[in-house]
């Protein structure tokens, strides 16, 4: 909906949290230069992973991230909370904390686009999805936000 936020939900298991510098994996995504996704990213250059929730809100995508080895390990699963209410901070939580997760501030919609949504891969319109995810994901769940 135009001008409206999300909450995103996902139980998940993963069966590595080392990534190469750059690569990436999607939990669940709809996006395609717009839109949002759930994923775990390495930074090129950064030294190791983050978790992280971004909403395409104007003209780029602004972020709630948390460094992976914090948060997340291979022994077990983790329930995941993404949200953006159309204004204000990009949140997430892991295992119902959000302590160590830094948010960029957004005032606007999430801008949508005709991608499908994706649970465990990045759609890329015509082309085959790419960023796939090497894991179990249990469940998931989108919500359209709207700010009060």
């Amino acid at each position: 909906a135009p001008d409206a936020g999300l909450l995103v939900t996902a139980a998940v298991r993963f069966d590595r949290l080392a990534l190469e510098d750059g690569e990436t994996m999607v939990i669940l995504a709809k996006s395609d230069m717009s839109g949002w996704t759930l994923e775990l990213h390495d930074p090129p250059g950064a030294g190791g992973a983050e978790l992280r929730l971004g909403v395409f809100v104007g003209d780029g995508y602004r972020y709630a991230t948390v460094p992976a080895d914090w948060v997340l390990d291979e022994a077990g699963g983790h329930f995941i909370i993404g949200s953006y209410n159309g204004n204000g901070p990009v949140r997430l939580w892991v295992d119902n904390d959000s302590g160590s997760v830094v948010g960029e501030d957004a005032t606007g919609g999430v801008v949508n686009n005709d991608s499908l949504l994706l649970l465990g891969a990045d759609p890329q319109g015509d082309a085959p999805p790419r960023y796939h995810f090497d894991g179990a994901i249990q469940r998931a769940a989108v919500l359209s936000w709207d700010s009060p």
